[in-house]
């Protein structure tokens, strides 16, 4: 997954902003009262348009637009019609991120291990469609997985999981 807090700052209506925004805030907060900027008699933060950070040189040209970046009601809940199912062979911090990630987009995620067999895979796929109004969406490294458990079960699960879900192959999860 790309940049988790990231991530989660742009489902969560956060605006990015430079260390020296922080550093106003405090700076107004400890001005004292009846001055006509100070935070206890006028809660007004700095601008954050005045403190937004420039864009990172590894951001494609098209991530590199600021509308991208500014807070977006229409993210709030994105994933909320979806619900995940993460292949793993164990649960990692990542998994526990993406979980996180996920949460602040208000969709569900279910970690599965790939060693359980195509029987409990089915039932989990089973499952989740039967979720009322949610889309499964089935996350996974398609060669750390095909490595794991051999290219046969892996075509097994992955000819299950097609009949279920949507498939996201080669995630880094």
């Amino acid at each position: 997954m790309a940049d988790i807090p990231c991530s989660i700052s742009l489902l969560s209506l956060c605006q990015f902003v430079k260390p020296e925004w922080l550093q106003e805030v405090i700076r107004l907060g400890m001005l004292a009262r009846g001055t006509s900027a100070s935070l206890e008699d006028h809660f007004l933060l700095p601008n954050e348009n005045k403190y937004r950070p420039d864009f990172g040189t590894t951001l494609l040209p098209a991530q590199k637009a600021l509308n991208i970046w500014v807070p977006n009601e229409e993210r709030v809940n994105l994933f909320r019609n979806c619900r995940f199912i993460c292949l793993h062979e164990k649960v990692t911090t990542t998994d526990t991120e993406l979980r996180e990630v996920l949460h602040r987009g208000g969709g569900l995620l279910e970690n599965f291990d790939i060693h359980s067999g195509i029987q409990k895979f089915r039932r989990a796929l089973s499952r989740s469609q039967a979720k009322e109004g949610k889309k499964t969406v089935v996350v996974g490294d398609l060669d750390s997985m095909q490595l794991a458990i051999g290219s046969d079960d892996w075509k097994e699960l992955m000819t299950e999981a097609r009949r279920y879900a949507t498939f996201c192959h080669n995630c880094r999860t």
